[in-house]
């Protein structure tokens, strides 16, 4: 039987748990052995620019920028026809709006709120250039594995602050999934919390309530991380809560 709800009250900013080192339970050597094949599938695959939703919060350097989710529904008529990457490639350049993060699909989900689930996710053409990396996936304490995409930071480029819930008071089932950088968090990624304060990601693997805010600062290097969605296997998932206790 999975989970009940009020376990995942134990994450969150509201509970002085912004995240969670994973780096304890996860073979993070075995995935930073893998930068080479992950950069270089990187640089064969096919582009997406994320939409962060209409839950995002303005730049710190108060920098106005138009933000996709108004973009989107605004410049509706113009982009009519053109798939995902065409539209938001356009609208970055002819409407300067911001798209904070491009990235790469290992494998595609459909609908979000199925992101975490198999049955509803499939591997892309990307997926051809991660055998490796795929296969340390599949030695992840998950249950089964749905969304796997891979965020990209140019240089200097922030990610703009967001919550991913789906719903308007941020409440909600934590959602199980693994986020890792293959550098320490050079990114500077972090979780805010009501105070305004930033707890950076100090960890290679981590898990947080992404109800709560997060983003990243601007980076001098461009980097990445990775985000692998999915159900935990139970008894994985109780021993990490056991030990929060």
């Amino acid at each position: 039987m999975y989970m009940k709800s009020l376990d995942y009250k134990m994450i969150g900013v509201e509970h002085n748990i912004p995240y969670v080192d994973m780096d304890r339970y996860i073979d993070t050597e075995r995935f930073l052995s893998l930068s080479e094949e992950i950069c270089k599938g990187i640089s064969k695959s096919a582009l997406h620019y994320s939409n962060p939703g209409n839950r995002t919060y303005p730049l710190e350097n108060g920098c106005e920028l138009e933000t996709p989710w108004t973009a989107e529904q605004e410049y509706s008529d113009i982009i009519k026809g053109m798939n995902d990457y065409e539209k938001r490639v356009f609208l970055k350049y002819y409407k300067k709006v911001l798209y904070s993060t491009s990235g790469v699909f290992i494998k595609k989900h459909k609908g979000y709120l199925n992101k975490h689930l198999d049955e509803y996710s499939e591997l892309t053409e990307n997926a051809k250039y991660f055998p490796k990396f795929l296969e340390y996936v599949n030695d992840l304490p998950f249950e089964q594995t749905g969304r796997i995409f891979i965020f990209l930071q140019d240089h200097f480029m922030p990610l703009v602050e967001h919550r991913d819930s789906m719903n308007d008071d941020y409440t909600g089932e934590l959602t199980d999934f693994l986020w890792f950088t293959i550098d320490r968090n050079a990114m500077k990624f972090f979780i805010r919390d009501d105070n305004m304060n930033k707890h950076y990601v100090k960890s290679t693997c981590a898990w947080f309530n992404e109800n709560n805010r997060h983003g990243s600062d601007g980076v001098d290097a461009a980097t990445f991380c990775i985000r692998i969605d999915g159900v935990f296997n139970k008894e994985f998932k109780q021993q990490v809560l056991n030990d929060l206790k």
